[in-house]
């Protein structure tokens, strides 16, 4: 597959076994394949907790599905990637209370 290649090519270039931060290249490599607004936006929500919004949308003006886009059609994703994005950056830094200890009222 390619992302062995790319892991085999890069592991011979740098010497490093396994390519640190392998991972996180390759998903953003698979990002660009996406030819579907609805794929892209699936992908978006997986990914997350992985890229900034900036760099969705590069992906997104960047890939031939982007480009080729109607101006009102890729801004309407954009603004979509920011809210998965916005809501993803929410849920991770919001607190939550801490369960009570069954022993609290013990003592």
């Amino acid at each position: 597959t390619q992302s062995t290649w790319v892991e085999h090519r890069l592991a011979e270039v740098t010497e490093l076994k396994p390519v640190p931060g392998l991972d996180y290249v390759d998903g953003f490599i698979k990002g660009w394949y996406l030819h579907e607004a609805g794929e892209f936006l699936d992908w978006v929500r997986e990914a997350a907790g992985d890229y900034t919004g900036k760099q969705f949308v590069g992906l997104l003006n960047s890939t031939p599905f982007g480009a080729n886009m109607k101006r009102k059609d890729r801004q309407y994703l954009v603004t979509k990637v920011e809210e998965i994005v916005g809501a993803a950056e929410a849920a991770k830094h919001t607190h939550r209370p801490v369960p009570s200890s069954p022993f609290a009222n013990s003592f």
